[in-house]
């Protein structure tokens, strides 16, 4: 079982595992830049696709998309003011002013 992006029902990425059991799966997402995590427990389904799309739905509460690499973050990894992640943030402030106001002007 081990972590694996996956393109999500809307279009940010989740690292998530999912292990088949009982009845039905169990799936666990995580942040894309730390350890965090929230395991979904068993939810029936027929597939491993129902399954991911069913827990997204419950796992979205504590994790943030960034709107410029698509990736889930926790809180602690997200800028909520600009709404994009900590890495992205960094990287934008290394670039040259006139690229950060581009940015900006987008996301205004």
């Amino acid at each position: 079982m081990s972590a694996r992006p996956a393109v999500t029902s809307e279009k940010y990425i989740s690292r998530h595992s999912i292990a088949h059991c009982g009845d039905g799966y169990q799936v666990t997402f995580f942040c894309a830049l730390c350890g965090y995590h929230i395991t979904i427990g068993e939810i029936m389904t027929e597939s491993e696709g129902e399954a991911l799309i069913s827990c997204e739905k419950l796992a979205r509460k504590p994790f943030n998309g960034c709107r410029k690499c698509f990736r889930w973050v926790c809180d602690e990894h997200f800028n909520m003011g600009k709404m994009i992640c900590v890495e992205c943030e960094t990287a934008i402030s290394k670039r040259k002013p006139h690229i950060i106001q581009r940015f900006k002007a987008i996301n205004e």
